[in-house]
């Protein structure tokens, strides 16, 4: 379903009530024998049980994530028991359980105001506004490690004490509005021209399809180049061709400084994760790249771009 563009770019109270509204409160999973909500998916491999096994905590979390997808709620990771630095239990919840702190003072707009200090004495923080609201929920996993190195589950409540999402609010839980690194990529190849990330996100919604195709919102654009600017990163993508001579991204990284040391863990990790070098990389006229390649990737042909070429011809001329 085609997004009417309400939610793109808002930030008061009263719309972040009408976006609650949308996200919950519209689903048929409520069970008046137990009065709770317990998740429907369509796809029941992804539904928990207790004994169920995995390699490790993250595994979890991803197959955590998607239950969540389908069944209409965020999840997050909770506390954890460590021995020997090894994790022994970990509990994954509801984006909605626990509490605020609503005893700390108010500003005038009702914002409540944390009683912890910033590193100066005596400042005080606001909490930044938030659609998610806490409810006490007690749904939850419980992982146990095990002598051969896995997790498994060892108690798992179902049930929720709140309205899961319906099949339109589905598209904005913050699992599906994750951002890839082609759209970070789009962001700042839109910047380069002077077009914002507000716009950016309307260009890329004509190109690539619908609202609830695309995942993030006009906001989570904004949000993520704010991020961006804030922290002065420089966005690494790693994207290759693939058999149908169509563009994938492989991998993405963040950098704080473009040297050939950053650029050398990045390079690094890459090899790390997909455990064989590239054959051939195709990059700028980056002297720290250059380097960083040659380091890691020694065998790997390295080539530049023609159009960061032709682009500093001209200059070399005169």
């Amino acid at each position: 379903m085609e997004n009417n563009g309400l939610f793109e770019g808002v930030c008061d109270s009263s719309s972040y009530a009408m976006v609650e509204e949308l996200i919950e409160g519209f689903d048929d999973s409520f069970s008046r024998t137990t009065n709770v909500w317990n998740p429907k998916v369509l796809d029941h491999s992804f539904k928990p049980y207790v004994g169920q096994r995995f390699k490790d905590i993250e595994s979890y979390f991803s197959f955590y994530t998607e239950y969540g997808v389908q069944g209409g709620f965020n999840v997050r990771k909770s506390t954890q028991k460590v021995k020997n630095k090894i994790v022994v239990t970990k509990y994954l919840v509801c984006q909605k359980a626990g509490h605020y702190d609503t005893s700390g003072p108010k500003d005038s707009g009702g914002t409540s105001k944390s009683s912890h200090t910033s590193g100066n004495i005596g400042e005080e923080v606001k909490r930044r506004n938030t659609v998610t609201k806490k409810y006490h929920c007690n749904a939850k996993v419980i992982l146990k490690y095990v002598c051969d190195g896995t997790y498994i589950i060892s108690y798992f409540i179902e049930g929720h004490n709140h309205p899961l999402a319906s099949e339109l609010g589905k598209e904005f839980l913050r699992a599906n509005r994750t951002m890839t690194s082609f759209q970070c990529q789009f962001i700042l190849d839109a910047a380069k021209s002077n077009i914002g990330a507000y716009r950016a996100h309307g260009i890329y919604n004509s190109l690539f399809g619908i609202y609830s195709d695309i995942g993030p919102t006009a906001k989570d654009f904004q949000n993520w180049m704010r991020d961006i600017k804030l922290y002065g990163m420089v966005f690494v993508p790693f994207i290759g061709v693939d058999n149908h001579w169509k563009s994938v991204t492989f991998a993405s990284a963040l950098l704080n400084h473009e040297n050939d040391t950053n650029f050398t863990w990045a390079c690094e990790m890459v090899l790390k994760v997909f455990s064989r070098p590239p054959k051939c990389i195709i990059t700028d006229q980056c002297l720290a790249i250059k380097t960083a390649i040659s380091k890691v990737f020694p065998d790997c042909i390295h080539r530049y771009y023609m159009w960061h070429v032709m682009q500093k011809f001209p200059a070399k001329q005169t």
